[in-house]
């Protein structure tokens, strides 16, 4: 085990590598959120590779607390973060953006009545972290919370059954008696699955309401709902679980309580799929565009991690000496991965408008026009 901390500051953003698998966690020994909220806990979560961060996220506000914050993180130069927020009525109260650079960062808090839809052009991995509980106001016994914080599963990650274990009472050694933790669970469902199934806790069905969350277009994307189990927090912990029924369908789930200045929450589950694979996009040796050289490219490319999905890419052309439409022109320029695949072979149908000269040549490159690529110009 290797163990690295700051002196002052903050380590968000530094990039961790390594020749062999590892598991990496980080966080704070004891953190103030915000810095003049009292009191301060331990954050603490295990970090995912970035190949495994998301497109698309639903932020939903923990229960009986008057705000949430939330934290983003960019893993690429040039990532854009549409927020779109709304209330339980479906009513727009906030449309933000943020740009984000490489091991850059920002940090909201959203308060109660905000239920949002983010929207990313590259891969982010976001996280709630609660408040101290003198953010509060008024403080009673309900809100009485510290902080923590829990990785949001992006909706690429989804699964859909889950088994949860409550920490429902913990002996703490400055309190007389025990601390009696009153779990809490969010649930996340997409819309394109909501309609196919139903909630199902501890195996029946559970009609609760649901808040649509709308995303930038105003489009209903994923609905959100706040759950208290019925548990008795002085009992022994047993096992609970959650599913959504209909085949194919998903489920986000989030667990968290408090009680007395102490606090726990993490996700209930997600996948750790690559779904923010890179598309080996290599610049091309100049090619010639003579008016005796029409007809046909073809490039091979490839895609890593796991190939889930149709994505397509687009091959710019230009940066050499010939003109575009002028010297040249050209018809086909898409080439698209079928579900599962990993290499495929482009054709450009580059066609030569005779003004050309027969050493003047072109460079193309591939450019990804699905969330789901990124293009990786150094391989």
């Amino acid at each position: 085990v290797f163990t690295f901390a700051a002196d002052s500051g903050d380590l968000t953003g530094t990039r961790v590598t390594a020749n062999k698998p590892i598991t990496f966690l980080t966080g704070h020994e004891c953190a103030f959120v915000p810095t003049e909220n009292t009191a301060c806990d331990i954050l603490l979560e295990q970090i995912p590779p970035t190949e495994t961060w998301g497109f698309q996220f639903v932020l939903t506000p923990l229960t009986t607390r008057e705000g949430s914050g939330f934290k983003f993180l960019a893993s690429q130069d040039g990532t854009s973060v549409k927020i779109s927020c709304n209330d339980v009525d479906g009513d727009n109260v906030i449309s933000e953006s943020l740009s984000l650079n490489a091991g850059g960062s920002d940090f909201k808090i959203y308060p109660k009545t905000y239920w949002c839809f983010i929207e990313s052009n590259r891969p982010i991995l976001v996280v709630t972290i609660s408040l101290g509980y003198t953010f509060d106001e008024p403080i009673t016994e309900s809100n009485l919370a510290d902080p923590f914080m829990f990785m949001i599963p992006p909706l690429g990650q989804l699964s859909n059954d889950y088994t949860l274990v409550f920490s429902q009472s913990d002996a703490i050694g400055s309190f007389d008696d025990a601390v009696n933790f009153v779990p809490q669970i969010n649930f996340i469902v997409p819309a394109a699955d909501f309609d196919r199934g139903k909630l199902i806790l501890n195996n029946r069905a559970v009609d609760i309401n649901f808040t649509a969350i709308h995303d930038s277009s105003g489009e209903v994307a994923a609905y959100g709902a706040q759950f208290v189990p019925n548990v008795d927090p002085t009992a022994p912990t047993s096992p609970f679980s959650a599913r959504f029924s209909g085949r194919g369908t998903t489920l986000g789930v989030l667990v968290y309580a408090w009680y007395r200045e102490t606090a726990y929450g993490y996700p209930g589950g997600m996948k750790v799929d690559s779904i923010a694979v890179p598309i080996y996009c290599p610049i091309s040796e100049p090619q010639p565009v003579g008016s005796e050289t029409s007809g046909e490219i073809l490039v091979p490319i490839s895609r890593t991690g796991v190939a889930e999905g149709e994505a397509c890419v687009q091959f710019e052309v230009g940066n050499g000496t010939a003109v575009v439409n002028e010297d040249y022109r050209v018809e086909d320029d898409m080439c698209c991965f079928e579900a599962e695949e990993r290499t495929t072979e482009c054709r450009i149908v580059v066609i030569a408008d005779g003004n050309a000269e027969e050493d003047e040549t072109l460079h193309f490159k591939i450019v990804p026009t699905a969330d789901n690529c990124v293009c990786d110009d150094n391989l």
